[in-house]
C-alpha cells in the first residue's frame, strides 16, 4: 500500500462566524517517495462564493516537538458555492519526514467582493456528531419523518448559535439545506413524536379516502385491470412526476418543476419540494424588485399566476421594496391577494409575506387602508412574531431596529377575493 495514514484532525472543525468548515484533515506517508503530505477537505457555509483559501500549518514529531511546517499555502482560482466541498484534490507537502501530526495555525478565506475572514487554531472546535433518529423515534415514525422531509433523513437535527445540522448530516447556515434542500423550519418541526403521530393519522385518513375511491372503481371493472390501473395511478405516474420535478428543480426550471410536484402532491415529500420552490422563486423576485427590475420580476411571476387556484405565489409588487426612512409617509406597498383577474378565475392566497430592512430604528406603523378582509402582522428574521405596541387587526405599530430583516404577513379573511393596499410609514 503506497499511502499510510499517520494522523487525522477531528472532523468538522468550526469557528463561530467562519465561512468554511474544516470537514477533514489527514497526514499521509507516501511510501513510494518517502514524503509526508497533508490532505484537507473544506465545506463552504458562506452565501458568497469563495475565491481562495490561505493557511499556515504547524508540524510535530512523535513526541509533539515542533518541526518546520508550511507557511502561506494557497488554494487559488476557486469558485466555491455554499454547501460545496473542496480542497481534497490538493496534497500539501511537508518539509520534514519525521512529522507525525499537524495543526492549522492560521487560515484566511477570501470570498467575492474581496471579503476576507481570518481564523486561528485556538478558535476552532469540533461540531458534535449527530444522534441517529433511531435513538429518538420508532421505525414507523422515522419513515414518516422521511416522507415529511427527505429520504436522506438519518440524524436528529442540531441547532447551534450560527449554524444548524440537517437530518441528512449536512451543516448549514441558511434557511434551506444545501444538500437535500429541506427547509430548516420543517426539519426541526417534524422531528417530534407527537407531530409525526398527528401526521400519520392525517395520512391514514387520506389513504382511507383514496381506498374508498378505489373500491368504487373496483366494483365497476375487472379486478385485475383495476390493480394495474391503481399501480400506475398511485405509484408509477406519481414517481415519474416526482423524479422529473427533482431534475427540473436542480436545473432551475422552477415553474415546470413546481407543476410536476403538484401532479404528485401526495407522493413522498413533494410538499417539501413545493415549499422550497416557493421560497426560491419569491426570493429571486424580491431581489429583482430591490434592484428596480420590476418587469423582470413580473416576468418570472407571470407563469405562476396563470395557474390560479393551484398556486399561491401570486404577489403583485407595484413598488420597490420599501426602506423605512425620514418623512411623514413613504410610498405605499400594494399587495394584491385573491384578486379576480377574469370571471371565474380567482387566486386563493391564504397568506403572503413581504420582507423589508429598516434603515432607521424606531416605531413604524403598518395599515391596510382599503379592505376589511385582511389582517396584518410582522415577524423577525427567525419568524418569531413581533410584539405590537398597539393598534387593530388592520393597523399595527412595531418598534423596529435598523439593519434587521423583518417580514410583514398579510392574511386573507374568510371572504374570497379582494385587494389589500398596505401603507407603511415612519412615526414622527
Amino acid at each position: 500500500m503506497r499511502f499510510e495514514r499517520l494522523f487525522s484532525l477531528e472532523n468538522n472543525l468550526y469557528m463561530i462566524g467562519a465561512p468554511i468548515i474544516i470537514s477533514a484533515g489527514v497526514l499521509w506517508k507516501d511510501h513510494e517517495t518517502g514524503k509526508n503530505v497533508v490532505q484537507l477537505k473544506f465545506q463552504s457555509v458562506s452565501p458568497m462564493n469563495i475565491k481562495a483559501v490561505k493557511l499556515n500549518l504547524k508540524a510535530f514529531d512523535v513526541a509533539k516537538a515542533s518541526l518546520p511546517g508550511v507557511e502561506d499555502y494557497q488554494y487559488l482560482d476557486l469558485s466555491v458555492e455554499e454547501g460545496e466541498l473542496f480542497g481534497s484534490e490538493k496534497a500539501i507537502l511537508l518539509p520534514d519526514e519525521k512529522t507525525r501530526s499537524f495543526s492549522i495555525k492560521e487560515i484566511e478565506v477570501i470570498a467575492e467582493n474581496d471579503y476576507v475572514w481570518r481564523g486561528w487554531e485556538t478558535g476552532f472546535f469540533a461540531i458534535s456528531p449527530s444522534t441517529f433518529l433511531g435513538e429518538k423515534l420508532s421505525e414507523e415514525l422515522i419513515q414518516q419523518y422521511k416522507r415529511e422531509t427527505t429520504a436522506e433523513a438519518t440524524f436528529v437535527p442540531q441547532k447551534a448559535s450560527d449554524y444548524w445540522v440537517c437530518t441528512c448530516g449536512t451543516i448549514n447556515k441558511g434557511e434551506d439545506c444545501t444538500n437535500c434542500l429541506c427547509g430548516k423550519k420543517k426539519v426541526f418541526l417534524a422531528c417530534s413524536a407527537s407531530w409525526l403521530e398527528d401526521s400519520l393519522r392525517t395520512d391514514e385518513e387520506r389513504r382511507r379516502r383514496r381506498f374508498k375511491k378505489g373500491s368504487i372503481i373496483v366494483s365497476s371493472i375487472v379486478a385485475g385491470a383495476v390493480s394495474i390501473t391503481l399501480l400506475i395511478t398511485l405509484l408509477i405516474i406519481p414517481f415519474a412526476h416526482y423524479k422529473k420535478g427533482q431534475r427540473l428543480t436542480k436545473e432551475r426550471e422552477y415553474y415546470f418543476a413546481y407543476h410536476e410536484f403538484l401532479q404528485c402532491y401526495d407522493f413522498s415529500n413533494s410538499p417539501v419540494w413545493i415549499e422550497y420552490i416557493e421560497r426560491v422563486v419569491q426570493t429571486e423576485v424580491i431581489a429583482l424588485i430591490d434592484e428596480g427590475k420590476l418587469t423582470e420580476a413580473r416576468r418570472i411571476m407571470a407563469p405562476f399566476k396563470e395557474t390560479a387556484n393551484d398556486v399561491y405565489l401570486n404577489l403583485d409588487y407595484d413598488y420597490k421594496t420599501i426602506i423605512i426612512g425620514n418623512g411623514a409617509k413613504e410610498s405605499p406597498l400594494h399587495i394584491r391577494i385573491g384578486e379576480t383577474e377574469t370571471p371565474g378565475l380567482t387566486y386563493s392566497c391564504p397568506a403572503c409575506y413581504y420582507y423589508f430592512v429598516p434603515n432607521e430604528s424606531g416605531t413604524s406603523t403598518f395599515e391596510i387602508v382599503d379592505s376589511s378582509n385582511f389582517s396584518i402582522g410582522v415577524y423577525d428574521k427567525d419568524w418569531s412574531a413581533k410584539k405590537t405596541t398597539g393598534g387593530t387587526q388592520q393597523r399595527k405599530s412595531y418598534v423596529l431596529q435598523a439593519g434587521e430583516i423583518y417580514y410583514v404577513k398579510i392574511e386573507k379573511g374568510p371572504i374570497n377575493g379582494g385587494i389589500a393596499t398596505v401603507e407603511l410609514w415612519k412615526n414622527r
